[in-house]
């Protein structure tokens, strides 16, 4: 899998590429294709930004929700973990950890996302490809929304396992706890993580 081949010049990527400039959405696209060609080969994919410090293994996480397709983190800034308690407690592990109460609450933050190999990834991360390659402009988070949120599925309300239907019902995706996978003002000005009184695995 050749990663930046898509126009970037060598020497651009010395510098930082600027957000939303075109060599920014070129770096997003060449990141879209290589998780399509992962999933279309049947391999779990674990795909982080390059501002994402990684304090633990988050893997135990991810298995343990092998109903989804798709876990990703969120720009969601309060934690939602035990907003309907009576729901969400029995699919809590045995350390309280969980997923958010419901995917769409937020915009999904595509700088932390697992796809596992299935038929539901495939699909998304084709039509991902194919809409961001229509459009110079469409920035590859937004597109990700987009395509999530395809066809109401998502405002239906989970069961308290954190787990909904998105893509129109084709795909199950999950979003990782604001606690534990925090962006840099959950962190660093909420600590939200102490709030909920849960370890956090990465910062964004």
């Amino acid at each position: 899998w050749q990663m930046g081949s898509k126009g970037i010049d060598k020497a651009a990527v010395k510098n930082d590429f600027g957000w939303g400039s075109q060599n920014f959405h070129k770096m997003g696209r060449d990141k879209i294709r290589l998780i399509r060609d992962f999933t279309k080969s049947g391999v779990d994919v674990l795909i982080s930004d390059i501002d994402v410090a990684w304090l633990r293994d988050p893997i135990p996480v991810f298995r343990r929700y092998p109903q989804a397709d798709i876990l990703v983190s969120t720009d969601q800034l309060r934690s939602e973990i035990l907003v309907d308690p009576a729901k969400q407690t029995p699919h809590l592990s045995d350390r309280g950890e969980g997923l958010e109460f419901h995917p769409c609450h937020a915009a999904m933050n595509i700088g932390i996302m697992w796809f596992r190999g299935t038929e539901g990834s495939k699909a998304i991360t084709e039509d991902w490809v194919r809409r961001i390659e229509k459009d110079d402009e469409l920035w590859d988070q937004n597109a990700f929304n987009d395509l999530g949120r395809e066809g109401d599925t998502c405002g239906e309300i989970p069961d308290g396992t954190g787990v909904a239907l998105g893509y129109g019902g084709r795909v199950r995706v999950g979003v990782l706890p604001v606690a534990q996978f925090s962006n840099g003002h959950t962190f660093h000005a909420q600590k939200t993580h102490s709030d909920v009184g849960l370890d956090p695995y990465a910062v964004h």
